[in-house]
């Protein structure tokens, strides 16, 4: 059996980022005023008092520096020194020129006469209250702190720790930005007609999240001359005859909300004419042949379908073996090797030039096992973690399943694309006793390269 393989790449996609971002600011003054000594200053005090009687208020000023976005929430931490049943409110100073060591009850700032935000009763610890309204970019900005407790409500100021000082955290909604291409889409694969080239995205800047269409294009020689291909606009394309003697070009459009833009891909080399059939291929994979490996050599055979790593060691010079690691049963939808068991093949085999790869699975069902294809891939993800170098193989029931070389044997094909490294066909278009059916293989070959099967 003659194996072709098309190893795909992946694109590398921007990481989503927050479009919202919190700076946290220490109080730069805090004080409080009294009624009862209108001339004193606390300015070097450990605490910020507020009370009803005797009046007192405290007075906090931030430095707001730095923000790039707009004010989407401003939260005042306060450290409570002790619990009070009042608590006290925050209203808004439009006056911000009161010195931390000048502010006495006689000069100080008015503060807003109506409370912006309350914190009710408070035990020790800190306090968070969201001032939005008073906070609306960059500048210097102050709080008055006010209660009607008869016993002073007590907030550590700067003064006691930077640990405790007074925090404003201002969160900032970052303006949308559209995409904007920092790396351009590369084309993978072999340039050549019934072979399947693939596109990453590229990578790009901009608000996330980013959406990606494709399109193909046919180009000259120098790839400046180019036309959009009818309906090429999936993230592979399969090469046809069209193609031969020219070269490939991808246009990747991204788009969010605020915008699109494209980028276009560097063209391929020369689309080459399909292979004319004349030459072996590299591999040549006699499966179910370990009884006698020496005689499929000798009929050109270079990989032979081996049950253990032991076995692949074991095999003459020019051969590599395809290591069988259990079977998937299709009445269980399930694997009859467990992944511990896999995992323990696979990684005794890590490194050993005679293991090519594992067989994992033998004309598995995805009529009666919808979810048959996407366990095949997982069991070859599982497989590439342990040894991202080498290859999963799985064979086809290719001949039909409500019958023999039926349409449904053909259907299921694309169903298969990205389940293993390498994907056997195995059509029968001979049965005894009936004539051969090479319309049918060729039907089925052709709807493994429509779809990008790597056989």
């Amino acid at each position: 059996m003659a194996l072709a393989a098309a190893l795909l790449s992946s694109g590398a996609h921007q990481s989503a980022a927050s479009s919202t971002t919190a700076q946290t600011f220490t109080s730069t003054a805090d004080s409080y005023v009294s009624q009862k000594s209108p001339k004193a200053n606390y300015g070097t005090r450990p605490a910020v008092e507020a009370a009803g009687s005797p009046l007192e208020r405290g007075y906090v000023r931030f430095g707001v520096t730095g923000l790039a976005g707009v004010v989407s929430r401003a939260t005042l931490r306060l450290y409570a020194t002790a619990g009070s049943s009042v608590g006290f409110s925050v209203r808004g100073v439009t006056d911000n020129t009161w010195g931390e060591t000048t502010i006495t009850y006689n000069n100080a700032p008015a503060p807003s006469p109506t409370s912006t935000a309350s914190s009710g009763s408070i035990a020790t610890g800190w306090i968070s209250l969201d001032v939005t309204p008073l906070v609306s970019g960059n500048g210097a900005v102050s709080f008055a702190l006010t209660s009607t407790a008869t016993k002073a409500v007590s907030l550590a100021t700067r003064e006691k720790s930077a640990a405790l000082a007074p925090q404003l955290v201002v969160e900032v909604t970052l303006p949308d930005s559209p995409p904007a291409n920092t790396s351009p889409p590369k084309i993978s694969g072999t340039a050549q007609a019934n072979q399947t080239l693939t596109s990453d995205p590229g990578t790009w800047s901009g608000t996330q999240p980013i959406g990606y269409a494709y399109q193909w294009r046919r180009c000259d020689a120098a790839g400046s001359v180019c036309s959009d291909i009818a309906g090429a606009t999936a993230q592979t394309y399969g090469l046809t005859t069209a193609d031969v003697g020219s070269t490939m070009r991808v246009a990747v459009t991204a788009s969010n909300g605020s915008g699109s833009s494209s980028s276009s891909s560097a063209q391929t080399a020369l689309v080459a004419a399909p292979s004319s059939g004349g030459t072996a291929p590299f591999f040549r994979y006699a499966y179910f042949s370990a009884s006698d490996p020496a005689a499929n050599k000798a009929l050109g055979a270079t990989m032979i379908d081996v049950g253990s790593k032991s076995s692949a060691d074991a095999l003459p010079t020019g051969l590599q073996g395809m290591v069988w690691v259990g079977d998937y049963d299709n009445t269980t939808c399930s694997w009859e090797t467990s992944d511990a068991a896999l995992s323990s093949t696979v990684t005794a085999a890590v490194g050993d030039p005679k293991v090519y790869g594992f067989f994992t699975s033998d004309e598995p069902n995805p009529l009666a096992c919808p979810n048959a294809p996407a366990q095949h891939k997982a069991r070859s993800d599982l497989i590439h973690g342990l040894d991202p170098t080498t290859k999963t193989f799985i064979v086809l029931d290719s001949n039909g399943f409500s019958g023999n070389l039926t349409q449904d044997a053909i259907d299921q094909i694309p169903l298969w694309l990205g389940s293993a490294d390498l994907i056997g066909l195995d059509p029968y278009p001979c049965l005894v006793g009936k004539a051969c059916d090479y319309t049918f293989l060729s039907n089925m070959i052709a709807k493994a390269d429509a779809a990008g099967i790597p056989y």
